[in-house]
């Protein structure tokens, strides 16, 4: 039981959201979204399409931005919000990349996060 924990916390610590499973999810003890238990052994990334993929980074970044503005840096929850945030943009980028499905619109990030 224990390294199949281990095995999905490294797979997320690996790729981000978009690159696990249901049942890494189940493997870690979390509820899988409904997109994975419809689409078993596919990841997100497998399943979304290109226009999906970049909503989803868009949502990520804009979340970001807003988090790093002046209002937010006294906020001890913001701030803990915004390493996660940070983490699961930078660990999906390099998934996405990765795979080839990183979107046009992205790429720029390219360089930063190789």
């Amino acid at each position: 039981m224990k390294e199949v924990m281990e095995r999905a916390s490294k797979k997320f610590n690996e790729f981000g959201p978009l690159g696990v499973t249901s049942q890494d999810h189940k493997d870690l003890g979390s509820t899988p979204p409904d997109i994975l238990k419809e689409n078993p052994g596919k990841t997100k990334a497998d399943v979304y399409s290109n226009e999906e993929l970049e909503q989803v980074l868009q949502a990520w970044i804009d979340d970001r931005d807003k988090y790093t503005k002046p209002q937010y840096i006294d906020n001890t929850f913001t701030q803990s919000y915004l390493k996660v945030l940070r983490k699961k943009i930078l660990l999906s980028i390099k998934y996405l990349r990765s795979i080839d499905r990183l979107p046009e619109k992205f790429k720029i990030f390219d360089k930063i996060v190789k």
